[in-house]
């Protein structure tokens, strides 16, 4: 049995599992976009996170998406500097 693609590409977007890698890019993303994230998001709740403390919860996101329980996407440019969504 296999899960979901771990990485779609297409002319305009990287869309892929989010990893401990994207802690900066997700760290940028939320803070940007807190007030907006907050009423549907309930990990928005426990922000600011330290860099540790997000590599962890991004470690926890890949192994539930590795486990097939929860999947944790990120939508990317072509060069995946910046996350634009998830």
């Amino acid at each position: 049995m296999s899960g979901p693609a771990y990485r779609i590409t297409t002319a305009r977007l990287v869309i892929r599992s989010l990893g401990p890698a994207d802690a900066a890019a997700l760290a940028r993303a939320v803070a940007h976009n807190l007030d907006h994230l907050a009423p549907w998001m309930r990990w928005v709740r426990e922000e600011p996170l330290s860099l540790d403390e997000r590599i962890e919860r991004l470690r926890r996101w890949r192994g539930a998406f590795d486990l097939g329980t929860d999947f944790h996407f990120g939508v990317f440019g072509p060069g995946e500097q910046r996350l634009h969504g998830g």
